[in-house]
């Protein structure tokens, strides 16, 4: 079990290490169901779901562009939910 000084220096490191690499980086798991929630049957806005998971608008239409661009086969959207 970690402490709650051994947390919060954790914390510390993954902020300032975060500093020296300024763009995040998130898996594909995560796009793939930010960009299915902007598909039916959800059909969310662009917005409301950058706004919620914290990322840009124009980050968001890029993950959707990808996904939507590739090949059926490789396509793992309709298997999240």
């Amino acid at each position: 079990m970690t402490s709650r000084a051994g947390s919060a220096g954790l914390a510390a490191v993954t902020r300032a290490a975060g500093r020296e690499n300024k763009l995040a980086r998130y898996g594909k798991t995560f796009k793939d169901r930010a960009v299915a929630r902007l598909l039916p049957p959800e059909s969310a806005s662009v917005e409301e779901v950058a706004r919620e998971i914290g990322v840009g608008v124009e980050t968001l239409e890029r993950w959707r562009s990808d996904a939507l661009s590739m090949p059926a086969r490789e396509h793992r959207l309709s298997r999240l939910f």
